[in-house]
């Protein structure tokens, strides 16, 4: 904790995006393999990583149970969707519906019966939820513009968030050489 003792525990040139299970033995990323995202885990101790999916994913959340991961799972056909992926690995246990955009960061509620995300729509980030049972999307809050940059729920279920605006510039260059 104090930043002493520092062991690398991946290896992959595109590793990115780790969360740690809830007992701290595993971390779970990742990890850019043949021209694709895919879920590895390894000992949060170091060691061998394993490799989880051999479809593209990205943005893993570990339940609060420690049993599954949701993420963001990209079809055949490059859509995006949320998935619920099994600890251990292996197809998804459950792919909802793509009805809107998921946005980064993917969380799983503190009671574990939603999985939560961001969208974008009309000009305004808002948070979402998807009930792990199914059912419908449920908007968490209700911003009329702006973005929400960074969210994160307390254990007791609050919601902490960070919102902004995103600049980019559009920039063009002429006669470069």
């Amino acid at each position: 904790m104090d930043g002493t003792n520092l062991k690398q525990v991946t290896g992959g040139k595109t590793d990115s995006v780790p969360t740690v299970s809830p007992d701290d033995q595993w971390v779970v990323f990742t990890s850019g393999q043949e021209a694709k995202s895919v879920l590895m885990r390894v000992p949060s101790v170091g060691g061998p990583a394993s490799k989880l999916t051999d479809y593209p994913v990205s943005s893993p959340s570990i339940s609060p149970d420690g049993n599954w991961i949701a993420c963001e799972y990209f079809t055949p056909n490059q859509s995006a969707s949320l998935a619920i992926v099994p600890f251990t690995g292996g197809q998804p246990a459950r792919v909802f519906p793509q009805t809107v955009e998921i946005l980064a960061p993917i969380r799983w509620t503190p009671d574990g019966l939603a999985i939560s995300f961001l969208n974008s729509m009309n000009g305004a980030t808002n948070v979402w939820e998807q009930p792990v049972a199914g059912g419908a999307l449920k908007r968490m809050t209700d911003f009329p513009s702006g973005d929400v940059l960074w969210y994160a729920w307390s254990p007791d279920g609050r919601l902490a968030l960070s919102r902004g605006r995103m600049p980019t510039d559009a920039v063009l260059i002429r006669n470069f050489r």
